[in-house]
């Protein structure tokens, strides 16, 4: 980190302390003061540039806790963390549009992808075998087709599109809602280091040691949105975060995508509901996303959806022993595999090709349930 951009990120940081001083303020502020060490100590100014409360207009030398920005700044530096302010070259211009971007991102791994054409694949922390199964597909897809794939680095489909990115091209990048030595979930410690040290990026708007909290989410979703040319929604239920991240998207003016669920299948029927009230496009093939999307994509490069095309009526002697056994009760996914006698990646198969068919669900806890 350079003393240029140092002092410029002290001179932030120590905004930031501001009580409801924002971050579409600070936007509006620096449009004005190019330099926000020059605005610190501008004074009455401040108030004939821009619209403030009076308590405001005096300066912000007073008002700002620079022991707090000192502290960070050591932070950062004793985590080898870089921080890129909102003027730095380096700042994604895709989130320089949207209305409140972050006025600092911190940063670990490669940089350059935060300037290459990305797109967001989000979902449930709770993913049926049909939204895993979405995921690996649309994830790999994409990834192949040159997009680095955004996330939120939480469980389920955030971590299946990371994982998936990182087997495929190794570019990825996961956005957190705590400090980036404070990894969130603990499950995914050993997925962030792989990211940094494999070729994909951690980001986040929080100062190192701020630890995760469900205020933070929402926060970090607008940013996952505005990182992106578009979002794809795998799987949703009609509330949670995903929902959030699709409405900031459509709020950003960014395109946004969903995979569509079989009825009474609850942790789709966001997508669903997206669909039906024509904020999201229904999402069949690559082409559905890429031809809403500004990008030089030639069709040769576009890869092919391949999934089996079934019916109900086909189903194998092991696929009616399942229904079979489901009946009309709930079985846990490791009793269902000793009661056919079979290896969970096999069972997996079966079952997932069950879901898509819309004859099975998987709840929470790994619980399996036959719908009629």
């Amino acid at each position: 980190m350079s003393d240029y951009i140092s002092e410029h990120a002290h001179a932030l940081l120590a905004l930031s302390t501001i009580p409801n001083l924002g971050a579409a303020t600070i936007k509006n502020l620096l449009s004005e003061f190019p330099d926000p060490i020059a605005l610190v100590h501008s004074g009455s100014e401040i108030g004939s540039k821009v619209k403030l409360p009076k308590r405001f207009q005096k300066g912000f030398r007073t008002l700002a806790d620079w022991s707090y920005a000192d502290q960070k700044i050591r932070e950062t530096q004793d985590a080898s963390l870089d921080i890129i302010t909102f003027l730095d070259p380096v700042y994604p211009s895709r989130l320089k549009e949207i209305t409140n971007p972050p006025p600092i991102l911190w940063s670990k791994g490669n940089r350059d992808l935060l300037q290459k054409v990305s797109i967001a694949v989000i979902g449930t922390r709770f993913p049926s075998l049909y939204g895993k199964k979405m995921t690996r597909l649309f994830s790999e897809g994409l990834a192949q087709m040159g997009f680095v794939i955004v996330s939120g680095l939480a469980e389920g489909v955030d971590t299946g599109a990371h994982k998936i990115a990182m087997e495929t091209t190794g570019e990825t990048i996961a956005v957190l809602g705590s400090g980036l030595n404070w990894i969130y979930p603990k499950k995914n410690r050993s997925l962030a280091k792989e990211i940094t040290q494999e070729g994909g990026l951690i980001l986040s708007e929080f100062p190192p040691g701020t630890p995760p909290s469900k205020e933070h989410f929402p926060i970090r979703n607008r940013t996952v949105s505005g990182l992106s040319m578009g979002v794809l929604v795998i799987e949703s239920a009609k509330k949670g975060g995903s929902m959030i991240t699709a409405a900031r998207a459509r709020e950003q003016n960014r395109e946004v995508f969903a995979i569509p669920h079989p009825l009474q299948v609850e942790s789709g029927s966001g997508c669903n509901q997206l669909i039906r009230m024509q904020t999201a496009k229904l999402v069949q093939s690559f082409e559905d996303i890429t031809e809403e999307l500004p990008v030089d994509i030639s069709p040769k490069e576009v890869p092919i959806l391949q999934y089996e095309e079934s019916t109900h009526h086909h189903l194998l002697p092991i696929q009616q022993e399942i229904l079979q056994l489901l009946g009309e009760k709930e079985l846990h996914l490791q009793v269902l595999a000793e009661m056919v006698n079979m290896a969970l990646p096999r069972l997996y198969s079966y079952l997932m090709d069950l879901e898509v068919k819309g004859l099975i669900r998987q709840a929470k806890g790994q619980m399996i349930s036959r719908i009629e």
